[in-house]
C-alpha cells in the first residue's frame, strides 16, 4: 500500500455525515467504512494499512508532542506540582486520534511550532483519543480467516504485523526528555484552558 492510499482510507472517516451519532457510534461507523473497503481487497492490503498506521504513530512519538499531550490531558494540579508522567497507552491513543484527523492535520501536529497552533482543538482526554484504528487488522484477520483456503499462509502474514508495530514505543521513555520544571511556562494558554 502506498501512503497516498492509506490517507484515502483515513479520509473516508472525515468525509461522512455522522450527525446525530454519539462519539462511540460515530467512531464505530467510521471504522466500519474503512473495514468495508479493506475487506474487498486481499489481506496484504490490510497489513499495508496497519504497517503505515504504525509508522505514522511512530513518527508522532516526539518529546514536543508528548508535552502537548501532557498539558492537554493531565490534571492541572499534577503538572503544577511536577507530579505527572506520560501514559504510553494514553499517548498512543492521542496520536491515533491525530492520524484520524487526516494527512494535513497530521503534518501540522508533527511540525507545530507553538501552542497557539492547537488552541482550536478540543484536546482533553474525553475527545482527543481513539484506539479503534489499531484494531482494524485484528478484526479483519478474523473475517479473512473465514474466506481463505490457505489459513497457514494468512496466519504467517498476520503474525508479522508487529514487525512494523508501535509496540516499540514501550522500549522508549519520553519522561526523561520532557522539561518538567518549565512545562508550565512553555504552555500558559493550554494550562489556562485546562485549569477551568
Amino acid at each position: 500500500m502506498q501512503e497516498t492510499t492509506f490517507w484515502e482510507y483515513i479520509d473516508l472517516i472525515n468525509h461522512v455525515d455522522t450527525e446525530g451519532l454519539n462519539t462511540r457510534e460515530k467512531e464505530d461507523y467510521q471504522v466500519y467504512l474503512i473495514k468495508r473497503k479493506l475487506i474487498k481487497q486481499d489481506f496484504k492490503e490490510t497489513l499495508g494499512f496497519h504497517r503505515i498506521f504504525s509508522k505514522k504513530l511512530y513518527e508522532l512519538f516526539l518529546p514536543a508532542l508528548a508535552e502537548v499531550f501532557m498539558v492537554s490531558w493531565c490534571k492541572y494540579e499534577k503538572l503544577k506540582e511536577g507530579n505527572a508522567y506520560i501514559s504510553n497507552d494514553g499517548f498512543k491513543d492521542f496520536r491515533s486520534w491525530i492520524i484520524g484527523l487526516g494527512r494535513e492535520e497530521f503534518e501540522k501536529f508533527k511540525t507545530y511550532e507553538n501552542e497557539v497552533d492547537f488552541l482550536k482543538y478540543d484536546l482533553n482526554s474525553d475527545n482527543a483519543y481513539r484506539e479503534d484504528l489499531e484494531y482494524i487488522i485484528v478484526e479483519l484477520y478474523e473475517e479473512f480467516k473465514k474466506r481463505v483456503k490457505d489459513k497457514n499462509q494468512l496466519k504467517e502474514i498476520y503474525e508479522k504485523k508487529y514487525k512494523f508495530g508501535y509496540d516499540r514505543d514501550y522500549q522508549l521513555d519520553l519522561n526523561d526528555k520532557i522539561d518538567w520544571v518549565n512545562i508550565n511556562k512553555k504552555y500558559p494558554k493550554f494550562l489556562k484552558k485546562n485549569e477551568n
